[in-house]
């Protein structure tokens, strides 16, 4: 654990020396104050926006296991998704895993696995975007390294999504006999630990029972296409108050370089880390650093700032504080 926040404070760091080393800091004055500020209220107002949207999707998930207000669920990913920027190692899902399991008195595990689900929609929905920037976003003919970075992108992350898509399947399905495989692979471990793995793989193939065909599916994507699109209306309007003339698909072009960004390792926040994919994703365009730079700052703040903010009121209203959410993480691997 220290040593994965040691790399993300490292990587963070690095990242923002080469950043400022290359920006005229009289021109980010400038740039910064060309923004349209009243522009950013609106995209300020997106992150609640997310948040209702990944609970709507959640709730819908959830429901096999129990029937949960919609309140509850908004208050677990809003305090999730704080965490997930003020703490280190992200441990947002867990503690929203651990916060309905107390709260509803459902397994945390097979909660668990229902944001596993969720994980599982948010890459194939951003395939799908992915494939719509490929095919609508017009790039520069000298960019043609970043168009090709983007298709090796997507084919790892459609392998990597396909192969969790047909473990989990597995597990849905033939429950049985691929925990007996799984077990295996743990026989030299003690008994008790088998029997405790064992368990937790049934409560987890529970939750993943939540998943059903027809309409159930369809509900499912079409809050994840809302979700993301929810994102790139935000970038949209950040571009928009920086007087940027770019076309509705670079929304959804940055946000491919947003998502990349809070993927590497990072300090809390993300910081470093999402400047510079944002501003890499700048590199096809001809605008300054210090422009793409402060655009990168803006889009920053208005999801960091409206996220840490709902957080921390849903956390004074369940009545926690971050000594609660310590070891939440792993009180919801145990069930």
């Amino acid at each position: 654990m220290k040593r994965n926040v040691a790399i993300g404070l490292f990587i963070s760091s690095l990242l923002v020396v080469l950043i400022f080393r290359r920006l005229d800091l009289n021109q980010l004055l400038n740039s910064l104050q060309s923004a349209r500020y009243p522009y950013l209220v609106g995209a300020a107002l997106c992150p609640f926006l997310a948040v209702l949207t990944r609970s709507l999707r959640w709730r819908i998930l959830i429901m096999p296991l129990k029937s949960i207000a919609t309140s509850a669920l908004f208050s677990a990913v809003s305090i999730g998704a704080m965490t997930d920027m003020v703490l280190p190692a992200r441990p947002g899902d867990f503690i929203r895993a651990w916060l309905i399991g107390k709260n509803e008195d459902v397994s945390k595990v097979a909660s668990f696995a229902t944001i596993v689900v969720e994980r599982v929609l948010d890459i194939m929905t951003l395939l799908l975007i992915l494939l719509f920037v490929l095919s609508f976003f017009k790039m520069p003919v000298e960019s043609v390294r970043v168009e090709k970075a983007l298709q090796l992108i997507g084919y790892v992350s459609g392998a990597i999504c396909f192969a969790a898509l047909g473990a989990l399947m597995l597990l849905k399905y033939k429950t049985n006999p691929t925990i007996r495989v799984i077990k295996l692979f743990f026989a030299f471990l003690p008994q008790r630990w088998s029997e405790r793995i064992t368990g937790a793989l049934e409560a987890f193939s529970f939750g993943l029972q939540a998943v059903k065909k027809g309409r159930h599916l369809i509900g499912l994507f079409s809050f994840s296409l809302l979700l993301w699109s929810v994102f790139a209306f935000s970038n949209y309007i950040v571009l928009s108050s920086f007087d940027l003339d770019f076309p509705v698909s670079a929304a959804f072009y940055f946000l491919i370089f947003q998502v990349l960004g809070v993927m590497i390792p990072a300090s809390p926040g993300f910081i470093g880390t999402y400047h510079g994919a944002v501003v890499a994703g700048f590199a096809v365009f001809r605008v300054s650093t210090e422009m793409a730079f402060s655009v990168a700052v803006m889009m920053h703040a208005v999801f960091f700032i409206p996220f840490i903010s709902l957080g921390l009121i849903c956390l004074w209203k369940e009545n926690l504080s971050f000594r609660n959410l310590r070891h939440a993480k792993i009180q919801a691997l145990q069930g």
